[in-house]
């Protein structure tokens, strides 16, 4: 929670603070090497925050900024419309350490049009690898669906083959304001050419959903 004070605990129960934190989003990894990553909000933006467990101190990496939110209104059905634009703002799921020593955290990026006539949603998926020399690459993937209302990121882990299945949910509108949850996967090669992607149906987070995804 905003806030809050990061706490690590070593295998006989001692521990100590790690600072506090702004914001984080879903849950951290740890590298065999020490740090330890969590992504967090950084005024309307994301980024994946390093942290050493003895110093407390690390380096961060700016994910990809928000798309754009379009809304449209008519003041008589027909007439002239008046648009506003502001920030879609971005989504981002948990950290991974990948057996090579990257670390790859899955992000959402999207542009929204709402206007009279309905909803217009273009998401697509952005994994963010960080290097172990403090480089970084991004591939994109689309994952663009107008029927859908949103799409949360929730992991990515190694296929075995040099690239990643995507764990992702779909969510589509639904009937008097449910909107169901779909468990997406998405398989992403070592190029950033999609593969493939399959409904798994329920959720991926929450008491009903499927858990973890381990390969």
């Amino acid at each position: 929670a905003s806030g809050d004070v990061l706490r690590h605990y070593g295998p006989q129960g001692s521990g100590g603070e790690l600072g506090r934190v702004a914001s984080t989003f879903g849950g951290f990894a740890i590298h065999p090497d020490g740090p330890l990553y969590h992504v967090e909000s950084t005024g309307g933006g994301l980024a994946l925050v390093s942290q050493d467990l003895g110093l407390g101190v690390g380096g961060r990496v700016d994910l990809p900024a928000g798309g754009t939110r379009t809304v449209c209104t008519e003041e008589i059905p027909g007439g002239p419309q008046t648009c506003s634009t502001s920030v879609e703002p971005p989504e981002a799921g948990v950290p991974t350490v990948m057996a090579d020593g990257r670390v790859v955290v899955p992000g959402v990026t999207a542009d929204r049009f709402i206007d009279p006539g309905g909803t217009a949603f273009t998401p697509q998926l952005n994994l963010v690898f960080l290097r172990p020399d403090g480089t970084t690459a991004v591939q994109t993937v689309s994952i663009d669906d107008l029927w859908d209302d949103a799409a949360d990121p929730f992991k990515a882990v190694p296929n075995g083959e040099g690239g990643v299945l995507v764990a992702w949910d779909r969510v589509t509108p639904g009937i008097s304001g449910v909107y169901p949850y779909d468990a997406m996967l998405t398989g992403v090669a070592i190029d950033g050419t999609p593969e493939m992607t399959v409904d798994l149906g329920d959720t991926w987070s929450g008491p009903a959903g499927f858990g973890s995804l381990v390969l």
